[in-house]
């Protein structure tokens, strides 16, 4: 039995379940990303009125009076700077991906296509340089190759042929090797590693009985039938180059580089704040994506991409002589990209002065560990943290896995809908559409008891990521056959008994991958609780960005480890629940055919 009343019936009428739920969870996303759009676009028309001596008029109700004009639009597409900070966007975003987006695909395929050595526990590397605080590693790398002190300069300089370390950290070049060491390879690598793991070998078996070469197989097989996913890499990262802040402020405002995402940034921290300009450059961004959004859906629905169905067969390749060499290759990015931060950013915590190795008093203490694990707002922080990482992570699996299924499975307007409105969030620079959603906590009378509470941390966190999650689960349901579900359906199963027996399992990997992802997005970002959070329900990411700011790099290096040994040890405990389930259950489904 399924076990499931799969009919509701209401006054005399049958409603099937699955709609009312595809219903409800389509119009509650709509309600979450249209309503901030809609205060964010009015916001761009409005500016407050004012005195002749600039004093704020206010109302009865106490709030400040406005009135409609284009004066935000004007100053957004002539301020000084502009141009020059969307050409840097370009370059950075364009550079990031012709070298990215190569090597990328090249360490998917190796790991998740060949008998590589070791391909699990690298994959599992890639995922642990995704895991490292954005804001962690840029300390890590400034100490590194820092133009003045970096460990890297200070050790080059010391040979006979070099009177100055070659390398800056700041500027366009330390923006894009930034990007790339912590996120821009990782991502692709492990979203692109299952979708390849996930092919049926018996297409470039095919390929290679008519005589195609393994990288002719490559190319005229294989990377046209991931075409959804790598249009969905391109455009997620395109998108991404548009709305990145935290790196480009960090290392790009020592060198006066500004792109488009720190121009907004800087708008809504001046004083006063510009927040009608900053919303009017938001609205900018999301009209650009709106084209590429159009190419991608024409991508995904082109063509048939099934890969998994109950022929699927999966066999590696076979690399013989290049075994080894492909596994150093990949391995040693992979320490590059890990090793280094971490061992970095721990010295940072025993630093008395952080980049300083040499102080009368002594370089190294144990001071900071003590001040940090016993001040009571870290232990306040850390409960904070975790609630909110489990909680976003949690909601994230369950709505973008349902959503998700409805744009694949689900024949109808509101497939097209809901798909739509998944690209919205990721189409807003983060800082604006946080602008949006502070706006409805604060204006829409019945959710203002939400604001700064540890519930409006956790929806914000799992819906600000709600672009990236839907396209990580469609892009592999795009994979699975439907004869599998049909099967189901035809043995007596009702489709919820079917969603969790046969659909859930099959993807369990995937839905490890993608809590883990939301886990460390939620535990190491301070962007959604920089606007929403209170004194009382800030987390580690917080604190740890309050630190930075306050210049207090020792103390955010001590918390950017903590936030590490959660991440990694609640990665490791997932993925391997994960994994325990996944392809073996297709293969039993399919009678091991």
């Amino acid at each position: 039995m399924a076990g499931v009343i799969e009919n509701i019936r209401l006054r005399g009428i049958s409603i099937e379940f699955k709609m009312v739920l595809f219903i409800s969870v389509t119009f509650a996303l709509a309600a979450s990303v249209l309503i901030p759009l809609i205060q964010l676009v009015i916001f761009s028309f409005r500016v407050p009125l004012e005195t002749e001596s600039g004093q704020l008029i206010y109302g009865d109700n106490g709030r400040a009076l406005t009135r409609t004009s284009i004066d935000a639009w004007r100053f957004a597409l002539t301020q000084p700077g502009m141009l020059e900070s969307l050409w840097n966007t370009f370059t950075v975003t364009v550079t990031r991906q012709l070298i990215g987006f190569p090597v990328a695909i090249l360490f998917a395929w190796l790991i998740g296509r060949t008998d590589m050595p070791g391909g699990r526990a690298l994959e599992f590397l890639f995922w642990i340089v995704f895991f490292l605080p954005i804001v962690s590693v840029v300390q890590s790398w400034i100490l590194l190759a820092h133009p003045s002190y970096g460990i890297l300069n200070q050790l080059l300089a010391k040979l006979p042929f070099i009177e100055t370390g070659p390398f800056n950290i700041f500027g366009f070049w330390g923006i894009v090797w930034a990007h790339l060491i912590h996120s821009t390879i990782a991502v692709k690598v492990m979203l692109l590693t299952p979708a390849f793991r996930n092919m049926d070998a018996s297409l470039e078996d095919a390929s290679r009985i008519s005589g195609a070469s393994n990288m002719g197989t490559l190319f005229r097989v294989t990377l046209p039938i991931l075409a959804p996913a790598l249009a969905t890499m391109f455009l997620i990262t395109l998108v991404a180059g548009l709305q990145s802040v935290e790196i480009e402020i960090l290392l790009g405002l020592p060198e006066r580089f500004f792109v488009f995402g720190s121009k907004i940034y800087n708008l809504t921290r001046i004083d006063p704040p510009l927040f009608n300009e900053a919303t009017a450059l938001g609205v900018l961004v999301l009209i650009a994506v709106i084209p590429f959004t159009i190419w991608h859906r024409w991508i995904s629905r082109r063509r048939r991409y099934t890969t998994i169905s109950s022929d699927y067969k999966p066999q590696p390749l076979q690399l013989r002589a290049w075994r080894w060499p492909a596994f150093t290759v990949v391995l040693s990015w992979a320490l590059i990209c890990t090793l280094a931060p971490v061992i970095t950013l721990t010295m940072g915590t025993f630093m008395k002065v952080f980049g300083f190795f040499s102080v009368p008093s002594g370089a190294w203490t144990l001071d900071n560990w003590r001040q940090i694990l016993t001040d009571p707002n870290f232990v306040l922080s850390f409960k904070n943290g975790l609630y909110l990482s489990f909680g976003a992570a949690t909601l994230s699996v369950i709505l973008f896995t349902i959503l998700a299924y409805i744009i694949v499975r689900v024949q109808s307007r509101i497939s097209d809908l809901t798909d739509i409105l998944t690209w919205v969030p990721l189409a807003m620079p983060g800082v604006i559409l946080l602008l949006g959603w502070l706006w409805v906590f604060l204006r829409i009378p019945f959710l203002t008891p939400l604001y700064g509470t540890i519930f409006a941390l956790v929806l914000v966190s799992a819906l600000s990521r709600v672009t990236i999650g839907v396209q990580f689960v469609k892009s592999n349901l795009l994979q699975l056959s439907a004869e599998l579900e049909e099967a189901s359906t035809i043995s007596g199963a009702g489709w919820w008994y079917t969603f969790r027996r046969v659909v859930v399992p099959i993807l369990a990997p995937l839905l490890a991958a993608l809590w883990v992802m939301n886990f460390v997005w939620a535990m190491g970002s301070a962007l959604v609780p920089l606007f929403l959070a209170t004194p009382e329900s800030r987390p580690l990411a917080l604190l740890q960005f309050e630190y930075v700011a306050a210049g207090k790099q020792e103390a955010a290096s001590v918390v950017g480890v903590i936030v590490i040994v959660l991440t990694v040890g609640v990665a490791v405990a997932a993925r391997f629940l994960g994994f325990r389930g996944g392809l073996s259950e297709t293969r039993a489904i399919s009678g091991n055919k």
